[in-house]
């Protein structure tokens, strides 16, 4: 399976010297990530009682993240640490969410209020009081209303749970240039593959969204984060991002996708 990925995951380099990925190699890796990382749609939690929800899932955090994020038309990240080898097995976690997100969600529900870095604080408080392996931080995004969900400590090959510096928080170098928005993508992953040592590559994105817009912004020194948000608020419609772990590969995965269409 390591082999198919490399085998799969190649780039050439263009007469500037730029790493490119060819579109039948960056279609292939996106369908093996995606067995592999089981990046399939996800159900929304399951309500058990009202302003409260119960997930079953390899990624709980992940689903009730992605789950407000487009119910509350808000840009909310979500950002894995390098689990061990073992792997991420199913859990169910119970979370505390607000109140108004009882109601059913349907085309014809008005938007809910904007979610405050304490709704989200209380979701991770929620996960940490049952997760005892790594934990995570909610941090606010570049855009006031935006936030996104890290890890700040992780459990260690010998036992140890050890403070982690997130992926996105590496500072990237990617040389401006007119290119697409998924080339951007390409040359982030590499840069954050560069500075971290961590294998990077994308993961499931709107494809057809990133292809048909393009960019000439580069990076000089900046988070990965920063850079991704000023990809992100490039686009016409409005993007979030999951970025997941494989302990199988030892890759992470960038995955994109796009919010309800009423918020940028």
């Amino acid at each position: 399976m390591i082999l198919a990925l490399k085998q799969v995951c190649e780039y050439t380099v263009d007469v500037k010297g730029d790493w490119k990925m060819s579109n039948s190699g960056f279609l292939a890796i996106r369908r093996m990530l995606a067995l592999i990382l089981g990046m399939t749609a996800i159900s929304a939690p399951a309500l058990s009682e009202p302003g409260n929800y119960v997930v079953q899932d390899a990624r709980p955090l992940a689903v009730v993240a992605k789950y407000l994020a487009e119910r509350h038309r808000q840009r909310i990240g979500y950002e894995e640490p390098p689990y061990q080898p073992a792997g991420i097995s199913s859990r169910t976690i119970a979370f505390t969410v607000p109140a108004a997100d009882a109601m059913s969600v349907s085309s014809a529900s008005p938007k809910p209020s904007p979610l405050t870095w304490g709704d989200l604080s209380r979701v991770i408080d929620d996960y940490g009081s049952q997760v005892s392996t790594e934990r995570f931080e909610v941090f606010q995004g570049d855009e006031t209303d935006s936030f996104y969900v890290a890890p700040s400590y992780i459990t260690t090959s010998r036992g140890q749970l050890e403070r982690f510096t997130p992926i996105l928080d590496a500072r990237v170098t990617v040389q401006p240039a007119q290119r697409t928005v998924l080339q951007a993508v390409v040359d982030l992953c590499a840069a954050l593959q560069k500075t971290t040592g961590y294998r990077v590559v994308p993961g499931t994105v709107p494809m057809n969204l990133l292809v048909r817009n393009s960019t000439a912004l580069g990076a000089d020194g900046e988070t990965g984060r920063h850079y991704l948000y000023s990809l992100l608020r490039s686009l016409p419609a409005p993007v979030s991002w999951e970025l997941f772990f494989s302990p199988t590969l030892n890759v992470f995965a960038l995955n994109l996708y796009i919010l309800p269409t009423d918020t940028r």
